[in-house]
């Protein structure tokens, strides 16, 4: 993972500077990207427990694993919507 703060390293912004997007659109910085982070954390774990209070049975799945001395740690969830039996 790197920092919040590499929207600002002028190799990202060259990169980001490649992406087509309506004329006027600001740049972003730090801030704004910390800021539109949280709000979109906000919105998929309010979207994630709506989901979840639906569902009767749920599987999941964890791995653990280390890159370069640093751990991780990962963990998913499946479940049959009742509605459409489809896997989410």
């Amino acid at each position: 993972m790197q920092p919040v703060s590499t929207v600002e390293s002028p190799t990202f912004r060259q990169l980001i500077s490649k992406i087509p997007c309506p004329s006027g659109t600001p740049q972003m910085r730090r801030k704004t990207f910390s800021d539109y982070l949280d709000k979109e954390y906000l919105k998929m774990e309010t979207e994630l427990k709506t989901a979840l209070e639906e569902i009767d049975h749920i599987s999941t799945t964890a791995d653990i694993w280390t890159v370069h001395n640093k751990n991780y740690l990962g963990i998913t969830a499946h479940w049959i919507n009742t509605t459409t039996f489809k896997r989410q």
